[in-house]
């Protein structure tokens, strides 16, 4: 009978002694962002007595998680856009001199032209 009251003692102390060292990280990463706390979860040992720790759950907030996919998710579109933008740009540089908004305007102001004077054939 001793020696199972000891018994039951000693894994409750193991017990303790694991969930304070969950808990010790949980402190000592408490300004951490990316850490993600954890809490230890214990059970009975059944007719034996005692009690152990089965498992270490994390703890994380819902909320924060969601944002934080959120962030990423827009972070990955802009980088891909910023991707698409440096693949096109050699193709809109203006190194002859004439911009590609000159000709867009030449080609509005033709059709508007043309429209005035329907009948005209240099406009045609």
């Amino acid at each position: 009978m001793f020696g199972n009251s000891l018994s039951i003692l000693y894994s409750a102390l193991l017990s303790d002694l694991k969930s304070m060292d969950i808990r010790n990280r949980n402190i000592s990463n408490a300004n951490n962002p990316s850490y993600v706390k954890e809490e230890p979860i214990l059970e009975t040992l059944g007719s034996v007595g005692g009690v152990r720790v089965s498992d270490i759950r994390r703890i994380s907030d819902e909320i924060m998680q969601a944002q934080l996919l959120d962030v990423k998710s827009s972070y990955s579109a802009f980088d891909e856009l910023n991707k698409l933008v440096e693949a096109l740009s050699p193709y809109f540089e203006e190194t002859s001199g004439v911009a590609l908004e000159d000709y867009i305007n030449n080609f509005f102001q033709s059709l508007h032209d043309f429209l005035r004077e329907p009948t005209n054939e240099a406009a045609k």
